[in-house]
């Protein structure tokens, strides 16, 4: 137990552990292209641990008054979002934005909050990591001056995204005594907060109209792991949360008209990057 939560302890918070290294050495170009690695080998590393030893284990964890859970699902959803941030940043080594202090800071948040998002046991903890994940990724797209109307926009709609789950957690919390994730007999108002704000925050039709072109105007590797790693949190977050309420067969509907609306915008765009966005 005490492996998994050292391994899990640095998977999810070694990326932030490393932020003042990034302060420390901003004048030394060579030290900041190894931490620029570093930042994503070692949670790799620790996400192949608690893999080897741990991938048929449920076990809950708290680390710092958050609670975090693992298992088969957790744990093979981790891996995949950290191999592809390794092989982003690996990208990233050689583009303009590498040694820019601020950006390095958010892109450690973004990918520190990514994972842990994912391992989240309850609402409280799913929900700092979600908004930190997305807000981190607000700021990097700002990062490019020509795209600071493109963030706000994006920091706008994930925000009335926020909201609205943190209504529905506060509401979830007053009827069930808990944050941990259970199913309910939900309210109008409950069941339309977690809707609506994940429907947002996953960019589901007709609610998607931030995300094309924030993919679009942000710095590349931003892009890549917006449109592929936060993504992939978000709709994890919203499989858990919503399975609770039964409404499956309403997201059925919506899922199948955004994947037949952005494959058609796909093909009919000449930008990789918001390709991608609708991909």
């Amino acid at each position: 137990m005490e492996t998994a939560k050292l391994a899990l302890g640095i998977a999810i918070f070694w990326p932030i552990l490393v932020i003042p290294l990034f302060v420390l050495f901003k004048q030394k170009r060579a030290a900041k292209l190894i931490l620029a690695i570093v930042k994503t080998v070692i949670p790799l590393l620790a996400l192949l641990v608690l893999d080897y030893f741990y991938w048929n284990s449920q076990l809950v964890i708290e680390l710092w008054k958050f609670s975090f859970s693992i298992s088969k699902f957790s744990l093979a959803i981790a891996s995949i979002i950290s191999f592809s941030s390794f092989f982003i940043m690996f990208y990233n080594l050689g583009h303009k934005y590498t040694g820019n202090v601020p950006f390095d800071i958010f892109m450690c948040l973004l990918i520190s909050s990514l994972i842990g998002g994912i391992f989240g046991n309850d609402l409280i903890t799913t929900y700092i990591f979600l908004d930190l994940a997305l807000f981190s990724g607000g700021y990097l797209i700002f990062s490019l001056k020509k795209s600071a109307r493109i963030a706000y926009l994006y920091v706008f709609s994930n925000l009335i995204g926020s909201i609205l789950i943190l209504t529905s957690i506060v509401l979830y919390s007053s009827q069930t005594g808990s944050y941990l994730l259970q199913s309910i007999n939900a309210s109008g108002l409950l069941l339309f907060g977690f809707l609506v704000g994940l429907m947002i925050k996953a960019a589901i039709v007709p609610l998607h109209i931030w995300a094309p072109e924030s993919y679009a105007k942000s710095p590349i590797p931003v892009a890549a792991l917006l449109a592929g790693n936060t993504n992939a949190l978000v709709l994890f977050t919203s499989f858990r949360i919503l399975k609770l309420f039964s409404c499956q067969t309403f997201l059925q509907l919506f899922g199948a008209i955004t994947l037949i609306y952005a494959a058609v915008l796909a093909l009919s765009s000449s930008d990789l990057r918001k390709m991608a966005a609708y991909i």
